[in-house]
């Protein structure tokens, strides 16, 4: 007989002895309720587990006549109900058994001296620490099987950074140390933004020479394509049934107008940042007017101005270029990209690094004139021939789209002050661009189109 088999036994003869058989009935009743609410609990943890994982335990899943029924998202739907169905009733078992072990417990202490009942409810608790290992030690075997490791977790303090002012529930922080990788697959698809993938792919290949014949063909074909898919995807989403409870505990923060989500300038992480400070960082950066400055006029009408301004000059050197070249640099429809800032997580304050959506950062220190420079050098007279593009022009083309980016913040458009000499948010394409010798054919139009279009704004 083990040690703590031997202590209960004398226990129980001591119970029976000093207050009779009705007393150590009661204290078998604890010990029955007190080990039950930690399983139920223990329980439940465990299924919401395997709900937040998208993971049916197996005493879920039922027989069927057909196999292969099993492997349909009906019968995950139908499986995911059951399973939702065993946590509420787990959720509601557990209050009950805590009531009636309440009242046994203020009975029994009532029956016996509180010394005595103060050695036997402690006796309980260790007992009842073995019988809830077993219980985690099988709940973890279980999991383990249906390919959930809980022991592969990171060290939540080391990827989410809270200079706000609001405190982080622990559920909350279970989900954001997930990372912003963590996310709910697409349920719909934008129509027009589905079907314009495949007119810019046809509007892309009109012209090349060796679908001229079978132009009709080609378009039929991608016409059938593009409907099949967007059929097929609208089936797929409609018999999905998976529940992600675990993105529940972030609603709020999304509902927190006082806050900003965001990630670090470098590395992986969450970032929390309190919205007005956020915004004065920004504003800050934006105010120094030897950088930037304000446009007064209507988003829209700039953006007109900017793509006028670009392809006069492409329709003035469009039979120099060809139509291909022109049709390929000729751009409509533009909309400005987008300022905001990415924390740094290791200075004092968390200043903040201007980001230009599209582009990769904002460069402030970049020569602009002399980058160029640069650039013309390199570019050697005959490859601009061949394009039917002289230095001038393409001169030209680098002005156009270096002096006129502009960007969004908080409802107002900006664009980068023409005077200061060292910014342009074109800084790292140039500095790509000067990295490596533009002898190849084939990289000029790619150059063309990226410093042309993505610096006078972020087609759609």
């Amino acid at each position: 007989m083990g040690g703590q088999d031997f202590e209960i036994s004398i226990a129980e003869r001591v119970i029976v002895e000093k207050y009779g058989k009705n007393t150590l009935d009661l204290y078998r009743k604890i010990e029955r309720n007190s080990f039950r609410s930690k399983k139920v609990e223990k329980d439940l943890k465990f299924l919401e587990i395997c709900k937040c994982y998208g993971t049916i335990p197996d005493f879920i899943k039922f027989r069927v006549y057909c196999p292969t029924f099993q492997t349909t998202r009906t019968y995950r739907s139908w499986c995911f109900d059951l399973l939702d169905w065993e946590i509420d009733k787990q959720k509601k078992k557990i209050p009950t058994i805590k009531k009636k072990l309440e009242d046994d417990t203020t009975l029994l202490t009532s029956c016996i001296s509180y010394f005595d009942s103060k050695c036997l409810l402690s006796l309980n608790e260790r007992n009842m620490e073995k019988k809830l290992c077993n219980v985690d030690f099988r709940h973890n075997k279980k999991l383990t099987k249906l390919g959930i490791d809980l022991n592969k977790k990171v060290d939540k303090n080391k990827v989410i950074f809270n200079f706000s002012d609001r405190i982080l529930s622990d559920e909350q922080k279970e989900v954001l140390s997930l990372g912003f990788d963590h996310c709910i697959p697409p349920s719909t698809i934008p129509h027009n933004q589905f079907f314009l993938c495949f007119e810019k792919l046809c509007h892309t290949i009109k012209n090349c020479e060796i679908y001229k014949d079978r132009w009709n063909h080609i378009t039929n074909s991608i016409s059938t394509v593009a409907h099949d898919t967007y059929k097929k995807f609208k089936c797929h989403v409609k018999s999905i049934h998976t529940p992600y409870p675990s993105l529940t505990p972030l609603i709020a923060l999304r509902d927190d107008n006082n806050i900003v989500i965001t990630k670090p300038d470098k590395g992986r992480g969450v970032v929390i940042l309190n919205r007005d400070d956020y915004f004065s960082k920004l504003n800050t950066i934006l105010s120094d007017s030897s950088k930037f400055k304000p446009i007064i006029s209507d988003t829209a009408t700039h953006l007109l101005k900017l793509e006028d301004k670009l392809n006069r000059l492409l329709r003035s050197i469009r039979t120099s270029i060809g139509e291909m070249t022109y049709n390929f640099l000729t751009i409509s429809g533009s909309k400005p990209g987008r300022l905001y800032g990415l924390p740094k997580i290791p200075k004092i304050g968390q200043p903040l690094r201007p980001i230009i959506s599209a582009f990769e950062s904002l460069f402030t220190n970049v020569p602009l004139n002399e980058t160029t420079d640069i650039i013309l050098n390199k570019t050697t007279s005959s490859l601009l021939n061949s394009y039917g593009l002289n230095k001038t022009t393409y001169r030209k083309l680098l002005d156009i789209a270096v002096h006129n980016s502009v960007f969004t913040f908080n409802g107002s458009i900006y664009t980068q002050n023409k005077r200061h000499k060292n910014l342009s948010v074109i800084g790292f394409v140039d500095v790509i661009v000067v990295s490596i010798k533009i002898d190849d054919a084939s990289l000029l139009p790619v150059i063309l189109k990226v410093v042309m279009c993505y610096n006078i704004a972020h087609k759609i």
